[in-house]
């Protein structure tokens, strides 16, 4: 039969083993915690599907010349390529890849062109000349882009057709489910190029 002190020594060093054991359960857990709190906040990868061959996965802080393209190509054909019929959704499209700075100057341009199209009878199309987008990137998350287009507009059976040149400022936000792409028109300039076409 075992003494008193032999039972608190068996009791003392299981105790010690227990605490172990607890302490080794309260590491895993710390562990499993952080690891899922990396998991949880890390940046997620944004499917576009772009118009050109290089589609497939964008990640997060990194913008291509590709995508940037095919963002403001998306943008500005949402804008200049409408017939009556559309013109409501396709603008109403464009207004998710506007920044809020310049959203309310877009939402009245939009508004105007809505009731002009449809009272007039205006379609519109837009064609990208080939090669003619540039961009730089001017700050974090900031680009300045340039491309060329040739614009339609169809006032009936007649037909006016010009050359436009468009300065834009992207700025990178937060992708949505209308705006994949997570940029954001921030300015925009279009001015006519003459003799072009």
């Amino acid at each position: 039969m075992k003494k008193y002190w032999e039972f608190w020594l068996d009791e003392r060093e299981r105790s010690v083993r227990m605490s172990y054991i607890v302490l080794v359960l309260i590491g895993v857990i710390a562990l499993l915690s952080f690891s899922l709190y990396k998991l949880y906040t890390a940046p997620k990868p944004v499917y576009v599907i772009m118009a050109k061959q290089e589609s497939g996965i964008v990640f997060p802080n990194q913008y291509t010349k590709p995508v940037l393209q095919d963002f403001v190509e998306k943008y500005l054909t949402l804008t200049y390529s409408y017939t009556p019929n559309t013109v409501r959704d396709s603008l109403q499209m464009a207004s998710y890849f506007v920044s809020p700075k310049l959203y309310t100057s877009v939402k009245y341009d939009f508004e105007s062109r809505i009731k002009y199209s449809i009272q007039q009878n205006i379609s519109s199309s837009i064609y990208f000349y080939r090669d003619s987008f540039k961009y730089k990137k001017i700050g974090e998350g900031v680009w300045e882009a340039q491309e060329n287009a040739l614009i339609k507009q169809y006032f009936g059976t007649n037909l006016i057709k010009k050359k436009v040149q468009f300065d834009i400022t992207i700025k990178r936000g937060s992708p949505t489910k209308e705006n994949p792409f997570g940029l954001y028109v921030y300015s925009l300039v279009a001015n006519e190029v003459k003799g072009g076409e």
